[in-house]
């Protein structure tokens, strides 16, 4: 039989990726108690963390999930979610969405960039396949 952990919280939140863990910090900050759920692990520090190999080890269905029109679905289920696969790369939203929808995040975009200080990788560290984007 596992071993049950009991919290009590006022609002469970479910997935660590950008969204959950914004709205769990959110609401942490608004003096809710907050649980976190995630499914999977948490890879960091292991030493297959960031290479292919790992990300067999924590992607859904090993990294080969397909949709019906045959695009490869990457998900991954660990502490983080499919940030962690991606380096935590982030963009603005696009303008059409604050048209379409008639709603602004440029308050909370701006407290995110300045918080967790978001910067464009310095040129040094960009790889072959970055270089041949730019």
């Amino acid at each position: 039989m596992g071993t049950y952990l009991r919290k009590q919280a006022e609002f469970v939140v479910v997935g660590s990726g950008p969204g959950g863990a914004t709205v769990a910090r959110q609401l942490a900050k608004a003096g809710k108690k907050v649980v976190l759920l995630e499914r999977g692990k948490d890879h960091r520090g292991k030493w297959y963390y960031g290479t292919h190999l790992g990300c067999l080890i924590y992607c859904d269905k090993m990294g080969l999930s397909m949709t019906e029109e045959g695009l490869q679905i990457v998900r991954g289920i660990m502490t983080g979610g499919s940030t962690n696969l991606f380096c935590g790369c982030a963009s603005p939203p696009p303008p059409w969405l604050k048209r379409k929808y008639k709603i602004s995040m440029d308050g909370i975009v701006k407290q995110t960039i300045e918080e967790l200080a978001i910067a464009p990788l310095a040129r040094p560290l960009w790889g072959r396949a970055t270089q041949r984007v730019q």
